[in-house]
């Protein structure tokens, strides 16, 4: 048998498009990844794990056109190959 390997994360980047100016963060990041749910998104947020133009995100934060979006991963194993 052989052993899981864990990576070390990753930071996903994005740039806010006109189509979500003035979307609160946190409904931004669930319809954008629907794969979390509000509440996920929110403790990842409240975490520091999500940052808008390089500063701390808040969940109310309305997002706009032309910012920087990062969400940092942590670490998971990956599956077999």
């Amino acid at each position: 048998m052989t052993e899981k390997m864990t990576n070390r994360g990753f930071c996903y980047r994005e740039t806010i498009g006109a189509h979500d100016d003035g979307t609160p963060l946190v409904r931004y990041l669930a319809r954008r990844y629907p794969h979390s749910s509000l509440d996920d998104w929110r403790r990842r947020i409240d975490a520091g794990r999500v940052r808008i133009d390089d500063r701390p995100g808040d969940a109310h934060t309305l997002v706009r056109r032309g910012q920087r979006l990062s969400w940092d991963r942590p670490p998971w194993r990956e599956p077999d190959a």
